[in-house]
């Protein structure tokens, strides 16, 4: 479980993220093309982003590598 520098997890951020578009997971999975068990696991810590579902979160959400990591 990383840590950014104030503290949050990638999963926290991503929880945050999500409930301000207002997005549920299976519209995540959709926009960013993964399963919705990968964005499960990833809202709940249980894994992290490889570099290409990084990307894509941060091409389709319009988010910065800041507003992730």
């Amino acid at each position: 479980m990383n840590k950014s520098l104030n503290g949050e997890t990638f999963a926290e951020r991503l929880r945050y993220i999500i409930a301000e578009l207002k997005l549920t997971q299976s519209q995540l999975a959709e926009i960013v093309g993964i399963r919705q068990s990968q964005v499960s696991n990833l809202l709940n810590g249980v894994s992290e982003p490889n570099y290409r579902t990084l990307k894509q979160l941060k091409e389709k959400l319009r988010l910065s590598a800041e507003d992730l990591l």
